[in-house]
């Protein structure tokens, strides 16, 4: 038995690898190269944790680097290894395919001449050994945090015979972009889905869901023509009130503490509704300091700055929350909307935009009372505001189970793709069988975007 498999029998990760594979240190497969490019030239390249190396077309700055500037950094030629140590630990690794220059903050290596660069880029890119590059990584900011060059050196290496790399590499590529390929097309279906949803609830709560009634031109570009019958309103003439969250003189950060009541702030509202930061709530004495600016159930609550156009529905579970400093409420007149019509209304193309271009502020789109209260609204019978509602909440039942299907068939196949080139690049893979051994999972047929049919 070698001194290298001797010093590798407690690495249980790896398995019994192959009789005729070789396992032995990173450090005895790559030389450390730190060649300065001197020429003043080259192109600049970028190391990314997705997509490996890559051109870099601008900096951070988004200007080209000057030769003079260049003449600092590492020169990089096809098949060398590029490692950013700061960032090792998310996957920062990678064979180049192409010559350049690289940050002079990153280390480069050539590959032992027994090493297939596309094998190595492989597994070092591998699921096992991201975890071995966390467990690595020391110090405690993002400046001082990374993997030293002697634990770098240590770690264990497979090597198998170099036309057994070569049917790896070739066997990962072709499987690898099959599977990328089948999660980009349930990506764009995804992005089809999505569209189709919201051109759905857009009609229902423009047009109504019926097809023969009459229609008028509402002034609005955005919203188009409505039912005759239907009434374009303003967002504050049916809310009973507009306030704005407390002032930062109001609530500052010393008023926070853990599990209290939540206060929610922008970075709350999403999705999925008002989702509380625990670390961020205030204690009773506070919220009752603060008791004009609790929420009710009905309450909307929008951002206020940022990405305008988040809207959140206060539910019994959030009764009794404090508007935050960052956001705007609007209590509603329940005689004349519904408040769950109105968030869905909030969500509809075109909402976004025109908050955007009515806000103030020169770094930053902001909202005020007086803007929010401005926002045209579709106000219809309250019979027909029931209906609407009801299709809206079962269009985003259905589509959530389709999204869902899809999602959860893009996530097996990323886990199936890691645990292929693992299996791979440890020897664990029956080569033999692998042409045939990437799963397939039943796609979303394309007739799915036409199962719920029109809205009205």
């Amino acid at each position: 038995m070698s001194a290298a498999r001797h010093w590798t029998d407690n690495v249980s990760w790896m398995g019994a690898v192959p009789s005729d594979w070789e396992v032995t240190r990173v450090g005895r497969i790559t030389t450390f190269r730190d060649r300065r490019n001197d020429e003043h030239d080259g192109r600049l390249l970028s190391l990314s944790s997705y997509t490996g190396i890559n051109l870099k077309h601008h900096d951070d700055e988004n200007r080209l680097r000057t030769g003079e500037e260049l003449a600092h950094y590492w020169r990089v030629k096809p098949d060398q290894l590029v490692v950013n140590p700061m960032w090792l630990n998310n996957g920062s690794i990678a064979v180049s395919r192409m010559s350049g220059v690289i940050s002079p903050d990153y280390r480069v290596y050539d590959l032992r001449a027994d090493v297939e660069p596309s094998f190595a880029h492989y597994v070092f890119r591998s699921p096992v050994f991201w975890s071995l590059y966390q467990v690595l990584t020391r110090g405690h900011t993002t400046y001082d945090r990374r993997i030293s060059k002697d634990d770098f050196a240590e770690l264990p290496f497979p090597v198998p015979p170099r036309p057994a790399q070569r049917a790896i590499a070739d066997l990962l590529d072709r499987k690898t972009a099959a599977i990328d390929n089948l999660i980009a097309k349930k990506g764009r279906l995804l992005a089809l889905l999505a569209e189709k949803r919201a051109a759905l609830i857009h009609q229902a709560v423009t047009k109504g869901l019926d097809p023969n009634v009459p229609m008028k031109d509402s002034g609005v570009p955005w919203i188009g023509d409505i039912p005759a019958h239907w009434t374009l309103s303003r967002l504050g003439f049916v809310s009973n009130s507009l306030q704005t969250g407390p002032f930062g003189s109001q609530l500052g950060a010393a008023d926070y503490v853990d599990d209290g009541i939540p206060i929610v702030n922008p970075a709350n509202i999403g999705p999925a509704g008002l989702v509380p930061d625990w670390r961020k709530t205030v204690d009773d004495d506070t919220a009752e300091r603060l008791c004009r600016h609790r929420l009710q159930v009905g309450d909307l609550v929008f951002a206020r700055r940022g990405v305008l156009g988040r809207c959140g529905l206060v539910t019994p579970t959030e009764q009794g929350w404090l508007c935050g400093t960052g956001s705007l409420r609007a209590r509603l007149d329940p005689g004349r909307v519904m408040p769950s019509f109105v968030e869905s209304f909030i969500a509809i193309d075109g909402v976004a935009e025109w908050l955007s271009d009515q806000s103030v502020g020169s770094t930053m789109d902001n909202l005020n009372t007086s803007i929010l209260g401005r926002l045209p609204l579709l106000v219809p019978p309250m019979d027909e505001q029931r209906t609407v509602e009801q299709r809206v909440r079962e269009l985003r039942i259905a589509f959530k189970g389709v999204l869902g299907r899809v999602e959860a068939q893009n996530e097996r196949l990323r886990e199936y793709r890691q645990a292929l080139i693992t299996a791979a690049v440890t020897g664990q893979l029956d080569m033999s069988k692998a042409e045939t051994s990437v799963p397939t999972p039943s796609q979303c047929d394309a007739d799915q975007l036409g199962l719920f049919g029109g809205a009205r």
